[in-house]
């Protein structure tokens, strides 16, 4: 039986937050998606599987990978979505363990997590997963550094969208990763 997969380096720190994430957390990853943090509000967080909370994040990237409009209470549960996404092999990570505001620090405290993360991510994935760098300051964090190490498939930064369903973001994101969408009926 394979090793399995070191995640104890990488996710929230956050007991709240780190339950959600390890549920959805796959053991053989085939696509990362970098983010900055988890939001401050737990209901916002991509890995709440509750029906609530400003969804803006996970609607996008969903939409993106999967081309199906997450609206709550709709079609398909956040936990089957979840779970599609998981069995899919992706993963969603934030350089900062913990919520941050978004304000002029914000660089800061990303800086300061940078070497822990990247040990993370080294435990966690292979030089050949693919790896999606979501956020002008996360892309131009770690992008230089890792270019090398690792499978990045965007050279330029991808938008964090500003509002659900954003197309430049979907747009970017199934341009460097062509396969996605993902039929959901197959």
């Amino acid at each position: 039986m394979p090793k399995r997969k070191d995640i104890s380096q990488i996710g929230p720190k956050n007991k709240e937050y780190r339950d959600f994430f390890k549920r959805y957390i796959p053991e053989n990853p085939k696509l990362v998606f970098i983010a900055e943090s988890p939001p401050l509000n737990l209901e916002d967080y991509f890995y709440f599987d509750e029906e609530f909370g400003k969804q803006r994040f996970f609607a996008t990237i969903i939409k993106a990978v999967f081309d199906v409009e997450y609206n709550q209470g709709f079609h398909e549960s956040k936990k089957n979505l979840l779970n599609k996404f998981q069995k899919e092999g992706f993963v969603l990570l934030d350089v900062s363990p913990e919520p941050i505001k978004h304000d002029e620090s914000s660089i800061e405290v990303l800086r300061e997590e940078k070497s822990s993360f990247l040990e993370g991510l080294n435990n966690y994935v292979s030089q050949k997963t693919d790896l999606i760098i979501i956020k002008e300051s996360v892309h131009d964090l770690l992008y230089d550094d890792i270019k090398g190490m690792y499978n990045i498939l965007n050279e330029e930064y991808i938008s964090f969208p500003i509002y659900y369903y954003f197309p430049n973001t979907i747009e970017k994101i199934r341009e460097v990763r062509p396969d996605l969408p993902i039929d959901l009926q197959s």
